[in-house]
């Protein structure tokens, strides 16, 4: 059995809007409401945003390429489960949406749905990638009704302290740029750093691109393509100089192959809570219990970024971590980003 494991228990008020009817005649057009009724949700509070922070200063346009400066410091910054933490559980939901627009839009069951989500991530390294190669689906609009159906409003808030700890960061002149590297495309990278109040402290971008027609070219990070491409896009011209921040250490074993001078991996390390089994099980579970908090829903803990080599259960602090894990003297860990002050103080100084 495969798992996606909750990190924290979730309230079943928040897991309902994600269940859909999966038997009845209707299961499509029901599930299309609802994804275009939280789109236009989603849409409305974005719009609503006026705190510091709040609107995108950089230019996102991919095909610009900056400068290519030998005194560059460039920080490098993953944002899912990276600038937010993995208790959010916004990856959880990642995986729900995708599973249910594998069973009402591509047509598959349940089950099939479940070993899709999985061997093509597992094959292809992006779930969308073997989507488009296998079953000629858009990827933009496979986008647009599963990273931009999400309620990120409801998961993430404003986040001073993240937002401090940057601009200190910064103040300190040791970078003179920071720069966002994403496997996602860019309407959720911008959602969630304008959410945050963090998307006027960045410089740039570097985000899986859906808009190509050929599904070949949409590289992802841990390809050493992606990687060069932020290097281009960022006007890096050595890998010494930069820092990188991920929550996947297959990314970050990749950042030091390539001569990334530090990595950080964020990681914050929690319990295996008990399981709910499938999606219909989660089902029943709304339907019968109003007010219980649900755990866990079986999807996949392949498809988790955090689930690289230090998710041992057994494993609880950053501490446990460096002790049972060799690291190299330029890697790190913490449990959040701004953790970092703490770890590295030499950084701020």
């Amino acid at each position: 059995m495969t798992t996606l494991q909750f990190t924290k228990q979730i309230p079943v008020s928040k897991l309902r809007q994600f269940t859909y009817p999966i038997d009845s005649n209707d299961a499509k057009l029901t599930y299309r409401q609802k994804i275009e009724g939280q789109l236009k949700l989603n849409t409305a509070h974005l719009d609503s945003l006026d705190y510091p922070g709040s609107k995108v200063t950089f230019d996102i346009n991919q095909s610009l390429i900056a400068k290519q400066d030998p005194n560059n410091r460039i920080f490098y910054f993953d944002i899912d489960n990276c600038l937010y933490k993995k208790s959010t559980h916004i990856q959880d939901y990642m995986q729900l949406a995708i599973i249910n627009y594998l069973i009402h839009e591509v047509g598959l069951n349940e089950k099939h749905a479940m070993e899709i989500n999985s061997s093509y991530y597992k094959k292809y390294g992006l779930v969308i990638k073997g989507l488009v190669q296998l079953h000629h689906v858009d990827a933009l609009e496979y986008n647009r009704m599963v990273d931009d159906s999400l309620p990120l409003q409801d998961l993430l808030t404003q986040d001073i302290k993240l937002r401090n700890f940057l601009m200190q960061l910064r103040s300190t002149c040791k970078f003179n740029k920071f720069w966002l590297f994403t496997n996602a495309y860019k309407t959720h990278a911008l959602r969630v750093i304008r959410i945050l109040g963090i998307a006027d402290l960045f410089d740039g971008i570097t985000y899986c691109d859906y808009s190509k027609d050929d599904a070949s070219q949409f590289i992802a990070k841990p390809d050493p393509r992606f990687f060069e491409k932020a290097k281009l896009q960022s006007g890096l011209t050595d890998w010494n100089h930069a820092w990188f921040a991920d929550d996947s250490w297959i990314n970050l074993n990749e950042a030091l192959r390539l001569g990334i001078n530090h990595v950080v991996n964020v990681n914050e390390l929690t319990t295996t809570p008990p399981l709910i089994n499938t999606l219909v099980q989660l089902n029943d579970t709304l339907d019968d219990q109003k007010d219980v908090l649900v755990d866990t829903i079986t999807v996949d803990s392949s498809m988790s970024l955090s689930s690289m080599p230090y998710s041992d259960e057994s494993t609880t602090t950053v501490e446990d971590v460096q002790e049972s894990h060799e690291l190299p003297e330029n890697a790190f860990v913490v449990n959040d980003l701004t953790q970092l002050k703490e770890v590295v103080p030499e950084l701020f100084n």
